[in-house]
Formats: structure tokens, sequence, C-alpha cells
């Protein structure tokens, strides 16, 4: 499943054999319609000005009668050849996608961890990760300066960051379910869609720490209450959406990149590469 070459192995073989099929085709005249399939499927994945696909051009036409049975044979040829060509793109597009699904895991997953250690730390060692605030005299309605803290507590205590995380996290979840109106559907089975709402749930924890971290060092600034730090808390979480915004970009390209049949107007309403998500069966199909 992370490697896909399973995959890869199962669809290189029947993709070979569909090509085969072509290629002994002896009578182009009888079986035009594999020189359309094939020079859909070309159009698709290889460049405009790609020799294997400008040389099907016209070839789907009734031959002429004298023609040869060599020729006929080099006319599938070609078509074998552009075939092949645009199912050998069409797999290096799908190692793209599922390459970039791998890199969204692996960043999920180090990012997790990266928060569950920050709040580990936090809740051994408190005051090596201060998240509170010193109120200023008569800031709050005393008369003597005080310390509030994320837990409530004039003093540092092991769940102040871990609450910190919690509530970037839960911003972070917010701008997620709203980021999910904006996703496009795909064709492809590595849950790019999927990662790359996950990603934004470490990122508003870290977020969150982080920006009250910053915030404390700036003089001018000053919370006065545990639902102040909380609430700014929230928002550092919900912020990280300025940069996984990049990332959902990024994830809407490299899936606009693999072709689809509702998408390029497929051949025969046929998907050019069609596996299960659980890698467990490979499938190529065509509907003529």
């Amino acid at each position: 499943m992370w490697r896909g070459s399973d995959i890869d192995s199962a669809n290189l073989a029947l993709h070979e054999v569909r090509a085969a099929i072509v290629q002994l085709t002896p009578d182009a005249t009888k079986d035009a319609g594999l020189v359309i399939e094939a020079q859909e499927r070309a159009a698709q994945l290889l460049k405009p000005k790609d020799s294997r696909l400008t040389s099907l051009v016209g070839l789907q036409d009734p031959l002429p009668a004298p023609e040869s049975e060599k020729l006929r044979a080099g006319t599938m040829v070609k078509a074998a050849v552009a075939l092949r060509a645009a199912y050998s793109a069409n797999a290096a597009k799908h190692r793209q996608v599922r390459d970039f699904r791998n890199v969204l895991i692996a960043a999920t997953v180090v990012l997790f961890v990266g928060a569950v250690l920050l709040s580990a730390v936090g809740w051994l060692w408190p005051t090596s990760l201060n998240l509170c605030w010193t109120v200023p005299d008569g800031a709050d309605g005393g008369d003597a300066a005080d310390t509030i803290c994320p837990s409530g507590f004039s003093s540092p205590t092991g769940g102040d960051v871990a609450l910190v995380s919690l509530l970037g996290l839960l911003g972070a979840a917010v701008t997620g379910a709203i980021a999910i109106r904006r996703l496009r559907g795909t064709s492809t089975p590595y849950g790019v869609p999927l990662w790359s709402v996950l990603i934004k749930l470490p990122i508003g924890a870290l977020t969150a720490f982080l920006g009250l971290l910053l915030l404390s060092v700036v003089d001018s600034f000053t919370l006065t209450s545990q639902q102040a730090i909380l609430a700014w808390a929230l928002v550092f979480g919900v912020s990280q959406e300025a940069f996984t915004r990049l990332i959902d970009l990024q994830a809407q390209t490299v899936l606009d990149s693999v072709p689809t049949s509702a998408k390029d107007g497929g051949a025969g309403g046929t998907p050019v590469n069609a596996t299960e998500a659980d890698g467990t069966a490979a499938e190529t199909t065509t509907n003529r």
C-alpha cells in the first residue's frame, strides 16, 4: 500500500496485455475501434506534438482495399506503441499522487508526535514551557500584579501546554470541516483529500502553542484572563489555514494531473487505471 508495487505490477501486466491485443490484431479495418481507443487514451496523457500521438491521426478511417497486410499490421503497431506510452504516462502520474500522499501521511504523523511530545514536556516540566501571563497592577480589577495561566491557576501546571494544544486542534478541526466543501472527488485510491485535511489538526495544535509563546515576549501585549488566553489559542489554531491552504492547492494540482473520464472525456467512459483503495486488487476495464 505504501510503495504500490503490487498494484503497479498488476496494472503493468494488464496494460501490456491490452496493448498486445491491439498490436496482434492483423486487420485494422475490422477493429478501427482499437485505434480510436488508443488515440483517445494517448490524447489524454501525451503531449499534443508527441510523435506517437500524431502518428495515429486519421488511422481510424477505413483503410483502402488494396492495402497490404504488412501496412495494416504496421497501423496496429503504431496504435499499440501509443497505447503503451499512454499507460506508462498514466502510471507515472499515479506514482506522483501516491508519493504526495505518502509525504502527507509522514508529515501528519511527525507533526502529531511533535505535538504529543510538546505536551509531554509541558506535563513533566511545567516551568520549561511557561505560557502564563503577568497581569499588571489593576488590569484585572485588583490592586496587585497577578499571574494567570491557561489552566486557570496562578502558576504553571502540567496541563497548560496540553490545553492550549487541544484548543488549537479544535480550531483546526473547524477550518478542516469548512475546507471539506471545497474538496472535489477523485478517481485515485490514495485518499489525498482526506490527508490534506488531517494534517491541519497537528499544525493547529502547534500554531496555538507557538503563537501564544511568541505573544508572551511582546511587552506591549497583555492577556488578563484565562478566557482570553484560551480564545487566542483557538484563534491561532484557526490561523493554520493560512499555511495549509497551500497544501490544499498543491493536493488539488496533483489530483488534476491524473486524467479521468469525467474530466477528459475518457475513452468510452473507461478509467485509465482503476485500483482498489486497500491495494488488494487492480483492474483495467474497457467499455466500448
